[in-house]
């Protein structure tokens, strides 16, 4: 009977966690960081090489400042 108790308990609480999870609700948040806004500039990208003396990188660095 203890055994069948503790199996009942285990799939209530799966059940429990899986219907938590997939709430529509927020989650709660701490208010540390703002939410980042759209923006409708020109995206930004960012590149980091790790030697321009590989013909690789020095060919992506060469590119990336054409652009």
């Amino acid at each position: 009977m203890n055994r069948k108790m503790a199996c009942h308990a285990l799939v209530f609480t799966f059940a429990a966690v899986v219907i938590a999870g997939c709430s529509d609700a927020p989650a709660p948040s701490s208010g540390a960081a703002p939410k980042a806004q759209p923006s409708t500039s020109t995206p930004r990208i960012a590149l980091v090489m790790k030697s321009l003396a590989n013909e690789f990188f020095s060919t992506m660095a060469q590119g990336a400042t054409d652009h």
